[in-house]
């Protein structure tokens, strides 16, 4: 399970579970069952996200509070710029995605589990290699 907060750093946490952190009050997590929960109280407490996940989640970068990128298998991309709606990004190939590290809603970096590293700087519309 992978914790990270809203400037995008990962936070080391067990099944899921963060260490609660009030200076950085919005905190997201991939649990290990793939599920999305967002906590809005530095991690004291957690709610699930509501996602039309067809794919398994594996990372996730929130580079501000309201802004999320989710990765995952078979070129999973979502992204949400209010905090709360999740909308699909098309990703050019179906390769399983591992890694994100998200600049703002528009510009993210994703590596696929092959070690190649895709780019967009348009929110997803356009990708580069």
């Amino acid at each position: 399970a992978q914790t990270f907060d809203a400037v995008g750093r990962t936070v080391a946490g067990r099944g899921g579970r963060g260490v609660a952190d009030f200076r950085v009050p919005v905190r997201w997590r991939v649990t290990t069952a793939g599920q999305v929960e967002r906590s809005v109280n530095g991690g004291a407490t957690w709610l699930p996200v509501t996602i039309d996940v067809t794919r398994r989640l594996a990372a996730g970068s929130a580079p501000y509070q309201d802004v999320c990128w989710l990765v995952g298998s078979a070129g999973a991309v979502y992204r949400t710029t209010n905090g709360t709606d999740f909308t699909v990004v098309r990703f050019p190939e179906t390769v399983d995605l591992i890694a994100v590290e998200a600049t703002d809603a528009d510009r993210v970096r994703v590596t696929a589990v092959d070690g190649r590293i895709f780019t967009t700087t348009d929110g997803g519309l356009t990708w580069s290699r």
